[in-house]
């Protein structure tokens, strides 16, 4: 089983490095990391910016006596997308709005990253709207856990069935596991994604082996520690988000350091680097780095 490749959720953060900073992501590509991971959405001014949250939502700062701030103000998202291609590193680009599709889209073009990356949403209307505005465009649908995202998720794609209630209960874990399993193709389909990526809880190795059935890639979120990663890893997905990059990437080098330097060198067009083939091979939706990130 080929490993996965870790991916550095939200860059490298930590204490003097916020999640979604510009900060976050250089470190991460210094650290060695393949594959990294940011949020966008569209700011009120309209332009596409780094964040998780909606842009000009007040943030609950307990530690300020309850008092809210909306003060933020995030970065906009042309410089990550030029550390991202002058490092040549792999890019899950995070979709968290709906509309200007085909900036996203633009945006990528320009960059020369429309190869190298894979852009993720919940929404699946939104997933349509990039597919439409470039074929060319790898996409992938995520795949939340929580009750009511789940649910909201199955209501808006013709042909998925009804969700059931509370999966992350022990007792009803594995039903929601049967019910994403019966639902790949739909899912799939319904949103013209390459890819799922799957709140980890929802994934087994059969709805791996399922997705790899259907031509698809997978994809893991959230691995916060290097436990989960690994037992993860154990799946045969894709790629796993990992909040811990740092820490994931200096256990597999004191593990295998060949091992460490293969995941930094991939070339994902289905080419073998050193003694590892890469797992972006599958044809609907491979990606393509053009030469190692750290070569």
């Amino acid at each position: 089983m080929i490993p996965a490749i870790p991916i550095a959720h939200r860059g490298a953060h930590g204490h003097s490095r916020p999640q979604n900073s510009l900060d976050a992501l250089t470190h991460a590509v210094e650290l060695g990391a393949a594959f990294v991971e940011f949020d966008v959405w569209t700011a009120p001014s309209g332009q596409l910016v780094v964040s998780h949250d909606r842009p000009g939502t007040p943030r609950w700062w307990p530690w300020r006596r309850g008092r809210m701030r909306d003060d933020v103000v995030a970065p906009p998202v042309e410089p990550f997308l030029r550390v991202v291609a002058e490092s040549k590193v792999l890019l899950n680009l995070d979709w968290k709005d709906r509309g200007h599709e085909d900036r996203v889209v633009d945006l990528l073009s320009t960059y020369g990253l429309l190869e190298q990356t894979i852009v993720s949403s919940t929404n699946p209307s939104a997933l349509v709207a990039l597919r439409q505005a470039s074929p060319r465009i790898k996409t992938g649908l995520s795949i939340p856990s929580h009750p009511e995202s789940l649910r909201g998720l199955s209501l808006s794609i013709p042909g998925v069935g009804p969700v059931p209630a509370w999966p992350l209960r022990p007792s009803r874990i594995e039903s929601a596991r049967g019910w994403l399993l019966k639902h790949l193709r739909v899912l799939l389909d319904g949103t013209h994604s390459n890819a799922l990526m799957i709140h980890h809880p929802l994934a087994d190795r059969e709805v791996v082996r399922g997705l790899r059935a259907e031509g698809a890639g997978v994809f893991l979120w959230t691995a916060r520690d290097v436990a989960t990663f690994e037992t993860l890893d154990r799946l045969g997905a894709d790629g796993i988000a990992t909040d811990i990059i740092a820490r994931q990437l200096e256990s597999e080098r004191l593990a295998a350091p060949v091992l460490g330097y293969a995941r930094m060198s991939w070339q994902c067009d289905g080419a073998t680097v050193g003694t590892r083939p890469s797992p972006y091979d599958a044809p609907m939706w491979s990606l393509t780095q053009p030469t190692p990130p750290h070569g």
